[in-house]
């Protein structure tokens, strides 16, 4: 935008990654707690239907402009493939911007979102399976970024790799997204308290939620972690209930909260 000596374009690219992993898994939990699992085949088809057609549209759009002599650069198609086949950042990697179409030097990086879409939710499914709490799924989240930063030192320092590499490649750059994963995680309701609505299988509640006239099924765990000792729904507005977290139940208050989160 011009404003390179303020906000350098790598930084600019890091928040588009940042938003990208908090937005995704905001959606994976959204699903996980609405329905008690989540369908990868249903994931995936919604990222293709909204990604891929403007994704192959800009770029066939650029490549016949180029072709016709309305984008001035000469095409490389092998690299031009790579751009198809969502590896322009590797291609990018060892020849830069040569071959591809004007316009199109940014796919690098939606290559590498695409790398990211394909193993992430796969992992946060299998976690989830096996009952791992929210903190610790983004402490799982969070050591895979200091994995990464370790391996970046060791392409710098031990392998001398140039910052093409560092830059462009998927396995340097995940870290990024996993930083907005791990905030979309750890994201709370007011007072410590987070609702899932449909099945609370991360805390596995002790009591169903459900009641008599009750619209929804709505699970209320502390953020913490506390499990549920007892609850009630009221017409499937709010819930109460008494939290254990290292205490006896008998000595803490009731919690009434709103699926808001807002107190009653």
């Amino acid at each position: 935008a011009g404003w390179g000596d303020i906000i350098p374009g790598g930084f600019g690219v890091t928040i588009f990654f940042f938003l990208s992993g908090y937005l995704i898994t905001t959606l994976l939990r959204r699903e996980l707690t609405r329905h008690g699992s989540i369908s990868l085949k249903k994931f995936y088809l919604r990222r293709a239907i909204r990604n891929w057609p403007a994704f192959y549209l800009v770029l066939t759009a650029c490549v016949v402009m180029s072709i016709t002599g309305v984008l001035s650069r000469t095409l490389a198609w092998d690299s031009i493939a790579l751009q198809y086949l969502h590896l322009a950042n590797y291609d990018q990697m060892f020849n830069g911007n040569a071959g591809i179409p004007a316009g199109t030097e940014v796919y690098w990086s939606l290559a590498v979102e695409e790398h990211f879409y394909l193993l992430f939710p796969l992992a946060f499914m299998l976690m989830s399976r096996r009952g791992l709490p929210l903190r610790r799924i983004a402490a799982v989240l969070a050591t895979a970024c200091v994995v990464i930063l370790a391996w970046r030192l060791v392409l710098i320092l031990g392998l001398d790799a140039d910052m093409h590499h560092t830059y462009y490649a998927s396995d340097t750059r995940f870290d990024s997204i996993l930083l907005g994963c791990m905030l979309a995680l750890r994201r709370r309701g007011r007072y410590g308290l987070l609702f899932l609505d449909g099945h609370a299988d991360f805390y596995q509640p002790e009591a169903s939620l459900t009641g008599e006239g009750a619209d929804m099924d709505l699970g209320l765990v502390s953020g913490r972690g506390a499990r549920l000792a007892h609850g009630r729904s009221v017409r499937g507005h709010w819930h109460a209930g008494r939290l254990l977290a290292g205490e006896p139940a008998a000595r803490r208050p009731g919690a009434v909260a709103r699926p808001s989160g807002e107190p009653l």
